[in-house]
């Protein structure tokens, strides 16, 4: 979910039909009061494959809102034997912003005949679109200009690949277009919450933590950082679960909420 400016709340996923289709991507957007926004879509829903083909599958796994009122998603988009990260703009009523990438859509590809997945999108200063997300067992990144073109300053032709093996969760840019990477990585046989720092290039912020990563393990279990937020003096704010080794049938799953100096 987003929450525009003027209070309006714009949430992406993906839906079927009851005969069991593929499935498609979903946006709709709701006002303050809780009720659909008939300006928007369909009375107030958008629905797309992202694709022609009939067998093609989207769905979406993050939204944010832009300043304009433009609205990026992103997921996957899935054709027999292709399967793309897809990010898709939206103009402020729903309809597909056909300036950017082809028709609306972007597709970026890490490789073939593997199952690729957006997890999350952050806007950078200055109009660019940062994405983390999943490839082979690994974090990845990836960076788009306004138009959605992979941007040839970040990292190598727009992408950053293989950071870590894992889960990737969350993104989020600052001021100065710097990103902060969440998820959960096994660095010591289980899963632990992890924090990375890149600088706008794509480079790890050394002086974050040690080359750039921190993890946290609280109960020799699972830990996993699903979302991240800044605070305004540049704290780092995470959220998600935590799973002790062994498990505790009294418990079992906790909320884990941890923030970490700028």
């Amino acid at each position: 979910a987003a929450v525009q400016a003027d209070g309006r709340i714009v949430v992406a996923g993906y839906g079927e039909d009851p005969a069991g289709t593929s499935p498609y991507l979903v946006l709709a957007r709701y006002r303050p009061d809780g009720a659909l926004d008939p300006t928007f879509g369909d009375g107030g829903v958008v629905t797309t494959t992202l694709a022609d083909d009939p067998r093609s599958m989207a769905r979406a796994n993050d939204v944010a809102v832009a300043r304009d009122g433009s609205i990026v998603a992103v997921g996957y988009v899935a054709v027999p034997e292709t399967n793309d990260w897809a990010v898709a703009r939206f103009r402020a009523d729903g309809s597909p912003d056909l300036g950017f990438g082809d028709a609306g859509l972007a597709r970026v590809s890490l490789g073939d005949g593997t199952f690729e997945e957006a997890s999350a999108v952050t806007l950078a200063p200055g109009g660019g679109i940062a994405l983390v997300g999943y490839h082979e067992a690994s974090w990845n990144l990836a960076r788009l200009r306004a138009d959605g073109m992979l941007d040839p300053r970040f990292g190598d032709g727009g992408t950053v690949r293989s950071i870590a093996f894992g889960d990737p969760g969350d993104i989020v840019a600052d001021a100065h277009g710097n990103l902060v990477v969440t998820g959960r990585t096994a660095p010591t046989g289980s899963y632990d919450a992890t924090v990375m720092r890149f600088r706008r290039d794509g480079r790890p912020d050394r002086r974050f933590g040690t080359d750039g990563v921190v993890t946290t393990d609280l109960a020799g279990g699972t830990e996993d950082a699903a979302a991240v937020a800044l605070q305004p003096d540049g704290a780092i704010v995470i959220a998600g679960s935590s799973d002790p080794d062994p498990p505790d049938p009294e418990t079992w799953t906790d909320v884990l909420v941890a923030r970490y100096h700028r």
